[in-house]
């Protein structure tokens, strides 16, 4: 999803792997798993990162994208 106003793009994220033990994930990798990511549009740079689930074991990452409602 893309928010042209605020110059956005939303991009869901899965869980990493391994998913049912979650060893040997670094921070970085832990930061963005099971997240929505918002992407600076003409950057390309994250803006902000929110995580649904932390240390996902469970696979209830975020399927599919946001919808947006004005």
């Amino acid at each position: 999803s893309a928010d042209e106003k605020l110059g956005l793009l939303y991009v869901p994220l899965g869980n990493q792997t391994p998913d049912q033990l979650g060893a040997g994930r670094s921070a970085n990798v832990e930061k963005f798993s099971s997240s929505i990511t918002a992407l600076d549009l003409n950057s390309g740079q994250v803006r902000w990162v929110r995580q649904t689930v932390h240390h996902d074991l469970w696979d209830m990452d975020v399927p599919a994208q946001p919808t947006l409602v004005d």
